[in-house]
């Protein structure tokens, strides 16, 4: 048992439940709390106002989201009319994260032949967030086609990322069968 108090440090004896009573007077404790879900409701704000044109073309599409792509990756609905919409949002200015949403959503068979080039362009572009790199890799793993095979290869020569390369090694195997 972690026998430690608000400020961190021990209090031998005390509950769990005493020791989260404690924290929750303490007024350090409170105000990084409510700074922490301040940013967090800021962050998901302007994700859902960069999310409009997005979510709306998805409903155009016939795709019944609510306010985020992420939704899309939640479902076990499938959404074949939407994955147009995916590729050519794919190459807009999303933050990372959104564009992160946009390739897990591009990672169902239905895309297959359809978003794999979109995919392989966009992680050429893609800098920094390894999140969002691995998120296309993987989305290849089940859209990738012969047609791919040369490009993913490419990539992986390339690639520094373990992780990343470990997926793109898995998309042309998935290449090498389509």
């Amino acid at each position: 048992m972690d026998d430690r108090s608000s400020n961190g440090k021990w209090a031998p004896g005390k509950t769990a439940w005493e020791i989260e009573q404690e924290r929750h007077q303490d007024p350090e404790w409170l105000a990084m709390r409510a700074e922490q879900e301040q940013r967090r409701q800021e962050l998901e704000t302007a994700s859902r106002a960069q999310q409009e044109l997005l979510v709306a073309d998805i409903r155009r599409a016939g795709y019944p989201v609510e306010y985020s792509v992420y939704e899309l990756v939640h479902t076990a609905d499938s959404y074949p009319d939407v994955i147009p919409v995916l590729v050519k949002h794919l190459s807009l200015p999303y933050s990372d994260r959104i564009k992160e949403g946009i390739a897990r959503a591009l990672t169902v068979v239905e895309a297959r032949g359809v978003a794999g080039p979109a995919i392989i362009e966009a992680l050429r572009m893609a800098e920094g967030d390894r999140f969002y790199r691995w998120a296309l890799a993987n989305a290849l793993t089940k859209v990738a086609t012969r047609n791919e095979k040369n490009a993913i290869e490419e990539l992986f020569e390339i690639e520094a990322d373990d992780d990343v390369r470990e997926r793109l090694k898995r998309a042309l195997k998935t290449a090498a069968k389509a």
